[in-house]
């Protein structure tokens, strides 16, 4: 043991490397897995004691580890994240304080990390930075043009989509868009939607008038009844209109090796494909990727032993799904069997703006301001 945890010492398998290295092998072919069985009953325990002998023998079980190239075609797309409710268990100026702290460490990982994408949502909250944070916002602006930062927003903010009229969708997309193609030169692509609880049957429609290509959520898998049967797929609204459509990985996690191993073998099950997005970071309350993160599948990607591994923009990664033939098609609204009948907002606010929308169709405002985007 001790000739063996030497050679841990000497950076040739660190024990982080070797205990997550375990945890990715059911990602092996049975092949592989007979291969590696051989090569530890080859080892021979009797001369554990020479130095020499031993390290051989253990070079012998690593130059079979590093021909484990199958692992390679696994791959995992990493892209920090940080969810933030604008008001949930806070006060809106806690909300500012903690974008701040979360922007800034952001900012500040990506210095000593360039290969860190990040992206985050919500229009409101950039608007809110350009006004008190004006400094902030342009370090902001300047990622974003280097394509490590992105804004995955196309509405204002992230809202209630059950109960709301289409006339408010339609001004969540057409101020978010409006906003987003001002201040960072383009529209945003995606509806970036991991927290709302369930989606109206008029969305496909109403993200398409908007110039948004693609949906993603991650709410469904709070499902406590059904288990929602689609990572990728086409969501098809009630005109007939189509959206290319990503069931994420869940928000809030880290990267234990064993939660990615479970994650890659769902997700190749599910829709048969070997590359899947994971989202690390700290959430809800803000927070984002850590350094410790970082570091970890830095050291990862530098391995032979592991799969995979480079970070890429929600949008990159949902072109390719977008490419796929013969996805499956959901024909109806995306029903959160979970906490029903509570929804994002208040119900008197939900009432005031029906009312608001109510007048405003009245005088046919109706959805044609999203022909403006055009």
């Amino acid at each position: 043991m001790a000739v063996y945890s030497s050679y841990l010492l000497k950076g040739n398998i660190d024990e982080l490397e070797l205990t997550s290295r375990a945890q990715v092998f059911p990602l092996l072919s049975p092949q592989r897995w007979q291969e590696l069985g051989e090569a530890v009953s080859r080892i021979n325990w009797d001369i554990v004691g020479d130095r020499h002998l031993f390290m051989s023998e253990l070079f012998r079980l690593r130059e079979c580890w590093d021909t484990c190239a199958d692992l390679k075609l696994v791959k995992f797309r990493f892209l920090g994240h940080a969810h933030l409710d604008l008001a949930w268990l806070w006060s809106v100026a806690e909300t500012w304080s903690v974008a701040i702290k979360t922007f800034e460490s952001v900012l500040a990982l990506q210095d000593d990390f360039p290969e860190l994408i990040f992206t985050h949502s919500t229009p409101a909250l950039y608007a809110w930075l350009e006004e008190n944070r004006p400094d902030l916002f342009k370090l902001i602006q300047n990622r974003i043009s280097q394509k490590r930062w992105e804004v995955a927003a196309g509405l204002w903010v992230e809202p209630e989509l059950n109960t709301v009229s289409g006339e408010s969708i339609v001004r969540q997309i057409l101020y978010g868009q409006y906003y987003v193609a001002d201040q960072f030169g383009e529209v945003s692509r995606i509806a970036w939607l991991p927290d709302s609880f369930g989606f109206s049957w008029q969305l496909p429609q109403l993200l398409t008038l908007g110039r948004i290509d693609f949906f993603a959520t991650q709410k469904l898998r709070w499902n406590d009844t059904t288990v929602f049967p689609y990572g990728c797929f086409r969501w098809r609204g009630l005109n007939g209109t189509e959206i290319v459509s990503l069931m994420s990985a869940p928000i809030g996690e880290n990267v234990e090796p064993l939660k990615l191993v479970n994650y890659g073998i769902e997700w190749e099950s599910q829709t048969g494909l070997n590359e899947c997005l994971w989202l690390p970071g700290v959430g809800d309350h803000g927070g984002g990727p850590t350094r410790e993160m970082l570091e970890v599948i830095r050291r990862w990607r530098s391995s032979p032993l592991f799969p995979d591994l480079r970070f890429m923009s929600a949008v990159d990664y949902l072109d390719g799904l977008g490419d796929l033939p013969n996805l499956p098609v959901w024909n109806d609204e995306l029903y959160l069997e979970f906490h029903r009948g509570c929804y994002t907002i208040l119900p008197t606010l939900t009432k005031s703006v029906g009312i608001v929308c109510a007048k405003g169709c009245s005088i046919g405002l109706s959805c044609g301001p999203l022909s403006l985007l055009s």
